[in-house]
């Protein structure tokens, strides 16, 4: 369980979720970016992180984006490390997504949340000789 309370707010645009992040800042309040949401629950289980506002960005368009053209990819913040993986935009980032976690969390670990993150999923190794 989260152990603090806080609002949760819905934005539809890119500007409005920039907007109500700055508000709920003038407000005194500290809000964060919300995606898969993974890191805000470990973290804040752990009292790393606390929010008084989190701001879900998986129901902005640009921020599901996922376009292949002849000379770009573009991949907005909100997919899943499973979109990719099932997509396979790129080859390297689908070996990537899909060796991050487990699928169960990879169904929630957005590429923003990754990138930006804090917390770093390590495969483990061990060496036989």
């Amino acid at each position: 369980m989260i152990p603090f309370d806080m609002t949760y707010h819905r934005p539809i645009s890119i500007e409005e979720a920039v907007q109500l992040f700055e508000a709920l800042q003038q407000q005194g309040k500290k809000p964060l970016y919300y995606g898969g949401g993974t890191e805000i629950i470990t973290l804040s289980r752990l009292h790393f992180v606390s929010a008084d506002a989190v701001i879900d960005i998986k129901h902005i368009p640009e921020c599901r984006t996922l376009e292949v053209g002849q000379h770009e990819l573009v991949l907005g913040a909100a997919l899943s490390l499973t979109t990719i993986e099932e997509t396979n935009p790129f080859p390297l980032l689908t070996k990537t997504a899909s060796e991050v976690a487990d699928r169960t969390a990879r169904n929630q670990i957005t590429l923003g949340g990754n990138i930006c993150g804090q917390i770093f999923f390590v495969k483990p190794y061990c060496r036989y000789y």
